[in-house]
């Protein structure tokens, strides 16, 4: 998600994190939507719940005044920004927004419109499962969800671990931090370790790339090669 400028802070650089994030659609103009709608309609218990949180989440996390400059010189941190978004409780909010609106509808009239009116905006404003004739053919097809991205081959990779392990969450030596994150996003199940020299031997499974010097060295520690997937080489 390059979006940024190499010295872009302030209002742009929230509002582009936001964009990058959502796209292609707008649920979280839906989300500020409702935490007005709690303001005004939830009292002290909307307030206290969903505002407070959110105005010091803003204030700390989500300042684009101070990480932009907290960031400079570090693009991998940058391009990974805006999943300081996944704090936000965007569902919640806008549940919590639905059921207190209705709640104070004193006609039955006044909350069907509303609630065609909501459900019409979370159709409209929300993101599309996908968005073109080949993501949705590549979803029927069952490889959509756990295809990471165009990058079949780890998830080959990962689906071997899963039906070769025993266990529940084996731990995972990784050749490095890149091919670390790819995995754990999706696998939160695995243990992860770092390779560090000595360590070799760690681990009930290593991922590194196929051209590595480490393959050499743990083939020559005893450990054997399960497969190759693409330009990874799972070893056990």
């Amino acid at each position: 998600m390059s979006v940024y400028g190499s010295d872009e802070i302030g209002a742009s650089y929230l509002v582009k994190t936001f964009l990058a994030y959502e796209k292609p659609g707008y649920f979280l103009l839906l989300a500020a939507i409702c935490c007005v709608l709690c303001i005004v309609f939830g009292r002290r218990k909307g307030r206290a719940v969903f505002f407070y949180p959110l105005l010091l989440l803003f204030a700390i996390f989500l300042n684009p005044y101070i990480f932009p400059y907290l960031f400079r010189g570090e693009n991998e941190l940058m391009t990974r920004y805006f999943r300081m978004l996944w704090l936000l409780p965007a569902s919640l909010l806008v549940a919590f927004a639905v059921m207190t609106v209705a709640g104070v509808a004193k006609t039955k009239g006044t909350k069907l419109i509303f609630t065609v009116v909501f459900f019409a905006a979370a159709f409209l404003m929300g993101t599309p499962l996908v968005s073109s004739p080949a993501e949705a053919q590549a979803y029927v097809k069952g490889t959509y969800a756990y295809s990471f991205g165009e990058d079949r081959d780890l998830a080959a990779l990962v689906s071997s671990i899963e039906k070769d392990s025993a266990k529940g969450e084996p731990a995972i030596l990784f050749e490095n931090d890149d091919l670390l994150l790819s995995v754990r996003e999706r696998c939160a199940a695995f243990k992860p370790l770092l390779y560090k020299k000595g360590n070799e031997t760690k681990g009930d499974y290593a991922v590194v790339s196929k051209d590595s010097d480490l393959l050499k060295t743990l083939t020559r520690k005893g450990r054997r090669e399960m497969g190759t997937y693409g330009d990874y080489v799972l070893v056990k």
